[in-house]
């Protein structure tokens, strides 16, 4: 199933239930950075939001095959 990238604000995305918030550069940050939230949870920063999306994907898949590997386990 595909999930869509919700718009929240200027720079606040929402996605799988995960916050992707941009961080833009500034004098002391010279480059724009994602950074990846659930809950008080920071998931680190990413140089694009394409690369955010495709590590949350990452936590979906390993969780997905965590509980694959639980049941199999439990029988």
């Amino acid at each position: 199933m595909m999930q869509t990238l919700i718009r929240k604000s200027r720079y606040t995305h929402c996605y799988k239930g995960f916050v992707i918030h941009y961080r833009p550069k500034t004098a002391a940050h010279r480059a724009a950075r994602y950074e990846v939230f659930c809950g008080d949870q920071s998931f680190g920063l990413f140089d694009g939001k394409a690369q955010a999306i495709c590590y949350i994907d990452q936590l979906y898949q390993m969780q997905r095959l965590g509980d694959v590997g639980k049941r199999m386990c439990d029988s």
